[in-house]
C-alpha cells in the first residue's frame, strides 16, 4: 500500500498562495488598457486552464484569454500572475535532459518606447529531471534511491536582467509507494545556481509509482522508474553439520514493486 496522502497538506499544496499583500492581487487597475498581447507556449484547452495572479485569486474573467489564430491573446497586466492546468497532468520524463512541466509563471514586458513592436510575455517554467532513473536497489537500506532536481528557468529569449518575480513553492507527495515525508521547499530565484536536489529513498508497492509534484506554477504526476532484482532465497535458513551442510538457494527475480 502506498503512503497515505495528508489530505490537509495536499489541499494546501496545491491551492498555494504565492503572496499574501496586497501588491501580488490583480484588479482593472492592474491592467494596461485596451492592450491585449500574445502568449507563445500555451497548448492546452483553455477551459481546462486556471489564470491566477499571485494572491491565487482566479482572473480568468479579467485577463479574457482567447484562441486566435493558433495562439493564445490576452489583457495585459503590469503585474506576473500564473498559468496552470485545472487538474495535475501526467509528465514522461525525457531520456536525458530535464523536463518542463506544464503551467507557469508569466510577465508580460512592456516594448521600449523607442522600439514599439509587440508586447514580449517571459515565461518562468519549472523543470525536472531524476538520476539515477531507473532507480537502483540499495541491499544496504533495502529500498531504490535516486535524485530529484528541480529550477526555474525562463523562456530562452528572455533578458539577462529580468528576474523571477516571486519565489516558487514546490510540495511533493507519493502514490503507489513508500518514503519518507519530503519538506515543502521553495525555489527562491531562476537559474541552476538555485536549483533544488532532493534524495529520494522509497519502496514502490504498485507498478507505477508516482512522484506528485504540486507547486504554485505546476501541478503534475510524474512516473518513477524502478530496476528489478535478484534476491537468494536459501531452502532453510539453519544448516546442519556444524554449517557443513549443503542447501539448496533459489535466485529469484523480483519486480521493483515486490
Amino acid at each position: 500500500m502506498g503512503l497515505t496522502v495528508n489530505p490537509i497538506r495536499a489541499a494546501v499544496a496545491t491551492t498555494t498562495r504565492l503572496a499574501t499583500d496586497t501588491m501580488a492581487t490583480i484588479t482593472k487597475k492592474e491592467l494596461i488598457r485596451d492592450q491585449r498581447f500574445v502568449l507563445k507556449g500555451w497548448k492546452s484547452d483553455l477551459k481546462d486552464t486556471r489564470v491566477i495572479d499571485l494572491a491565487g485569486n482566479d482572473i480568468s474573467a479579467l485577463l479574457a484569454p482567447k484562441s486566435e489564430n493558433g495562439a493564445v491573446t490576452m489583457a495585459q497586466s503590469i503585474r506576473p500572475f500564473v498559468m496552470k492546468s485545472r487538474v495535475p497532468q501526467a509528465v514522461a520524463l525525457n531520456g536525458q535532459n530535464d523536463t518542463v512541466l506544464p503551467g507557469g509563471m508569466i510577465m508580460a514586458l512592456a516594448p521600449q518606447a523607442e522600439h514599439g513592436g509587440p508586447v514580449k510575455a517571459i515565461w518562468f517554467r519549472l523543470f525536472c529531471s531524476i538520476s539515477p532513473r531507473p532507480a537502483p536497489w540499495d541491499a544496504n537500506d533495502g529500498s531504490y534511491v535516486t535524485e530529484i532536481k528541480f529550477t526555474v528557468r525562463p523562456t530562452d529569449d528572455s533578458p539577462a536582467s529580468v528576474n523571477l518575480p516571486h519565489p516558487v513553492t514546490v510540495s511533493l507527495e507519493f502514490d503507489g509507494m513508500t518514503a519518507k515525508d519530503i519538506p515543502t521547499f521553495t525555489i527562491e530565484q531562476a537559474g541552476l545556481e538555485h536549483q533544488k536536489i532532493i534524495p529520494l529513498r522509497f519502496r514502490p508497492s504498485t507498478m507505477q509509482p508516482k512522484l506528485m509534484v504540486r507547486s504554485t506554477i505546476s501541478d503534475s504526476d510524474l512516473t518513477i522508474e524502478a530496476l528489478p532484482r535478484l534476491e537468494l532465497r536459501p531452502a532453510r535458513n539453519v544448516l546442519l553439520g556444524f554449517g557443513l551442510e549443503t542447501v539448496a538457494i533459489a535466485v529469484a527475480p523480483v519486480r521493483a514493486d515486490g
